[in-house]
């Protein structure tokens, strides 16, 4: 089917059909027909040229939609549709006589412990790929650019976006065969029978594999078989960690991973020259009762070179100590650095034990040190005399790559001479050097972005000045310059029209940081582990704001601390953190909120001072190019006003007329604030993903405080929660405003959570399904928002429900996103279960920079 004729097809089909569509299904911008139907007898040019000719519909649905979405939505379909014309082209039309096209391949098994996802993953020949699961588009734009003169354009075309098409070859289906027959033996399935069989029809073949497991192999007994005394009594020593079970299904995957396991765990015991080519398995499978016994060996293979004797007889089993430790922090790679004009010995304390030190470390320099020794050692996680660990070298490794006046670090090892002379039970000693590489010490950098404030959109830009050397302790000092662009709701509709290229949002601001590799205050660092590789972050700002209804600024102090457990768990603590926020509202914005009535509403938008007090513990199982399932989980507590409310009653100071303490004529909040965010990724194959989120969060106002700060408070909506919601308008509770203008509104409990399905559609186009479900509340009855109150015998009737379909442009570095979700069950409306009513005017359309979670 030619281009022409595919165009002609889909403008004919627009002029006929998608205008009432438009109106018939989308119920929204019945005044806009952009094109009629060519034939005015036709009776849909009759309907539509009088439905969009009617004002009074005109005026009804001219505020329910914007005409973006039905414009978009129409587009949508005109795509889809010619998606199916297009590749509905045969795509067998191009196939020369007596070959068939790979339709489909299908695994059939019998039996238990397989799936035919592992299966397939070892097939020689795939069929071709299906846009959305349905369109051969790959194959037909192929097919479509071999005919006529292959163009530049073409070529291009062809090579970028076309797939040749899948010719059954049988030499393939029968390595596909051989393929997963070896992957089954692999798996225990030993006596495994694997058949195929063809299915040929019009051009086009299915391709069927009939697998039948038969019963596996199990494992009865783990022996060791390991030469040398000490590695044998350290292995038997932490057998209990094996991943080989007696009992469990033989899997040679697994006993490669306890290979490398027991690698792994020897290394970092001291033995530098251990490799897996020492360590192997023997099997037994003779026993003819489907069991078999697996011997463990750690020797020198059969049939190594002799070159290698000396490793093999001495080194490989031999434990190694650290002994002197050379750290050059001011390699050139463009110059001789062999030149060392001075040497300094630095001691780490041990102040647990003043006696003890925990190593010596020696600095070679060839030009005057710029960075003190104290500051590079902490990141250092071994010593001298110490025994050598594989996992304390990667740890270190990532230590000094983490500190930014460093453009990289290298780290080896050679043995000190003598220690192929010393005998077998004397560790041998191994020298270690530093090379690190300095970055430049300054920079200057301007920034542009795209924002995305819970949703609403913006552009912004930075200028950035920074120092990463500033104290010679590998300090980042940086000065930043802020402007924004957003668009932001409004509560006074009047406030709408003073917008600026299309944003009704205008901040600009400075920002000072500095941040320190290491634990800042009056407590000596060294007392602290090696292995918390603790940081101070030091901010200060100065923010202006004009938005639709007010003008305000932010004033902003913090001081913080990062350090981590393990690679897994992360701790952050902010003992100082003040917000302090001067709001000058616009007289309309004044009048409504009066209007209004609404105290609550009224102190979001008053001066206040947060003085606050925040601690975090995160912890994150992801494993960096791993595909299988891991979570994440983060506990927040805020503390607020405390210190300053008891300092206020301890010296009996007057409130202000509200009968509010004030600091500096601000009145500063009281609260106790704690929130969760859980989270679990499930892998059904590298491409597609199931997410699922929880979340979990109350604060508590009291004392200096009627009700949380604005900024602190539980909101649902917006395009990273509740999507079938505008931003800040579902809840609280059951709670509906009667009023037809929208504001924001918050809670002081927040329940939800939130399930994606995410799958690929093709190349950086992917796709999610999803629902959410949750709401907030209050903690206290309110005669504002009746029925938003939160009451542990009926708040779960009072979760709305919502479901839609995402498409996100994932780069890897950065995602563009657009979810359309339709709301199912608003406990607000008068009929709670809204789906039974709704209509595509009902879908909230969110665009969105990332992942929602």
């Amino acid at each position: 089917m030619s281009l022409f004729l595919i165009c002609f097809v889909i403008r004919n089909i627009y002029r006929k059909i998608f205008c009432a569509f438009q109106c018939l299904l989308m119920r929204q911008d019945l005044y806009f027909c952009p094109v009629m139907p060519a034939k005015p007898e036709s009776p849909i040019y009759s309907f539509a040229s009088n439905v969009a000719c009617m004002p009074e519909l005109k005026k009804k649905y001219l505020l329910t939609a914007p005409r973006f979405a039905s414009r978009i939505a129409v587009f949508a379909m005109q795509i889809l549709i010619a998606l199916f014309l297009f590749s509905s082209c045969s795509p067998t039309s191009k196939l020369p006589e007596n070959k068939y096209l790979l339709v489909k391949n299908e695994i059939k098994i019998e039996g238990e412990g397989i799936s035919s996802s592992k299966l397939k993953a070892y097939l020689t020949q795939l069929e071709n790929k299906k846009f959305l699961g349905f369109f051969n588009l790959n194959l037909s734009i192929y097919n479509a650019t071999s005919k006529g003169e292959l163009t530049g354009f073409k070529r291009w075309l062809r090579r970028s976006v076309g797939e040749p098409p899948s010719i059954y070859k049988e030499a393939d289906i029968l390595s596909s065969a051989r393929q997963m027959k070896l992957y089954l033996m692999n798996k225990g399935y030993f006596n495994a029978e694997i058949s195929h069989e063809s299915v040929f029809r019009n051009k086009k073949a299915k391709v069927i594999y009939n697998v039948v497991t038969k019963e596996p192999y199990k494992i009865r007994r783990l022996r060791y078989n390991i030469e040398d005394d000490n590695i044998r009594n350290l292995v038997l020593n932490n057998a209990n960690k094996s991943l080989i079970k007696t009992g469990a299904t033989y899997d040679f995957y697994v006993l490669e991973e306890e290979r490398s396991r027991v690698n792994d765990f020897l290394r970092n015991k001291g033995y530098y020259f251990m490799g897996e080519d020492f360590i192997f398995f023997q099997i037994d499978s003779a026993l003819n009762n489907h069991q078999l016994d697996i011997t463990l060996l750690i020797d020198q293979r059969p049939g190594l070179d002799i070159k290698d004797s000396i490793i093999v007889s001495k080194l490989y089993k031999k434990q190694f100590k650290i002994s002197d430790i050379y750290i050059y922090p001011q390699l050139d790679p463009l110059h001789s650095n062999s030149f060392i004009k001075d040497t300094v010995d630095y001691v780490r304390l041990n102040f647990r034990n003043p006696d003890d030190t925990l190593g010596l470390y020696r600095f070679l320099y060839s030009e005057p040190a710029r960075i003190r020794p104290k500051t590079i050692v902490p990141s250092i996680y071994f010593g001298h005399d110490e025994i050598f660990s594989e996992n304390n070298v990667t740890r270190t490794s990532g230590a000094l790559r983490t500190l930014p006046v460093f453009r990289y670090a290298n780290i080896s090892f050679d043995t000190v001479r003598g220690t192929l002379n010393s005998t077998s039970k004397e560790p041998g000693l191994l020298r270690c050097r530093i090379n690190m590489s300095r970055a430049k010490r300054n920079s200057f950098l301007i920034e542009s972005e795209a924002t995305n404030s819970a949703g609403m959109l913006g552009i912004a830009g930075n200028v950035v000045v920074k120092n990463k050397n500033i104290f010679r302790g590998a300090e980042v000092f940086s000065i930043k310059l802020k402007g924004a662009l957003e668009m932001q709701q409004s509560l006074d509709d009047a406030a709408s029209t003073n917008e600026f290229l299309f944003f009704n949002t205008v901040e600009t601001g400075i920002e000072a940081s500095l941040f320190i590799p290491r634990f800042w205050g009056p407590i000596s660092p060294q007392r602290f582990s090696r292995y918390f590789r603790p940081r101070t972050n030091l901010l200060t700002g100065l923010n202006y704001q004009r938005r639709p209804d007010y003008e305000r600024t932010i004033a902003n102090i913090s001081l913080g601390y990062e350090w981590k457990k393990n690679e897994q768990i992360t701790y952050f603590l902010f003992p100082l953190e003040i917000n302090a926020v001067k709001i000058f509202p616009s007289d309309d914005f004044v009048e409504r909120l009066e209007e209004l009535n609404n105290p609550r509403l009224s102190s979001q938008y008053s001066d206040h001072m947060i003085f606050a007090l925040k601690y975090s513990y995160v912890k994150n199982t992801q494993k960096r190019g791993s595909f299988s399932a891991f979570y994440y989980m983060r506990f927040n507590f805020e503390s607020s006003g405390n210190l300053l409310y008891a300092i206020d009653e301890l010296v009996k100071l007057e409130p202000n007329d509200e009968g509010n303490y004030t600091l500096f004529g601000i009145r500063y909040a009281q609260y106790l604030r704690f929130d969760t965010d859980l989270r679990k990724y499930l892998y059904i194959d590298r491409d597609n993903q199931i997410a699922m989120r929880a979340i979990f969060g109350i604060g508590v106002p009291y004392g200096n405080s009627n009700s949380l700060p604005f900024e602190k408070g539980f909101y649902g909506g917006g395009a990273n929660g509740m999507r079938g919601w505008e931003l800040k308008t579902l809840g609280p509770g059951i709670y509906k405003s009667a009023s037809s203008t929208k504001y924001e509104v918050m809670g002081d409990i927040k329940l939800e959570a939130n399930i994606e399905y995410r799958f690929p559609i093709y190349s950086i186009l992917k796709g999610a399904l999803f629902a959410d479900i949750g709401n907030v509340w209050l903690l206290n009855s309110s005669d504002v928002y009746p029925g938003g109150t939160f009451d542990f015998s009926n708040f779960y009737k009072q979760f709305a429900l919502d479901a839609g379909l995402g498409f996100r442009l994932d780069f890897e570095f950065f995602v563009i996103r657009v979810d359309g979700a339709l709301p199912i069950k608003d406990p607000g409306a008068e009929e709670e279960w809204v789906i039974k009513k709704a209509r595509f005017a009902d879908v909230m359309w969110n665009f969105g920079i990332g992942y929602p979670f």
